[in-house]
């Protein structure tokens, strides 16, 4: 049986992977925040993709990170653990790879 952490683990990559895909050549970092809002019921996402060393640039996020960060909420809401927040950043390394963290906020 699967818990929270496993269920999350596999979909935070996913939303990585596809990060990294829609940003610039050029970049060699990015941050996606993703905030939920629920109005009575109406839920809704709001989603920034920034590169941090930029203050002008912004990228548009695909279809794919829109149903991905969906399908997060829905893993957190299973467990009653909706977040109101959440921050993916990434880095790219100096051996060429990316390095990630993600952090919630409820």
């Amino acid at each position: 049986m699967s818990n929270l952490q496993e269920e999350h683990n596999t979909v935070d990559t996913e939303i990585v992977c596809e990060l990294i895909q829609i940003i610039p050549d050029d970049w060699d970092r990015a941050t996606l925040e993703v905030e939920y809002l629920n109005d009575g019921g109406n839920e809704a996402y709001s989603h920034s993709i920034k590169n941090p060393a930029r203050s002008i640039s912004v990228v548009t996020p695909s279809n794919e990170i829109y149903e991905l960060t969906r399908e997060q909420s829905l893993i957190f809401q299973k467990y009653d653990r909706q977040w109101k927040k959440v921050i993916y950043s990434i880095n790219s390394n100096s051996n060429g790879d990316w390095d990630y963290k993600v952090s919630f906020e409820y």
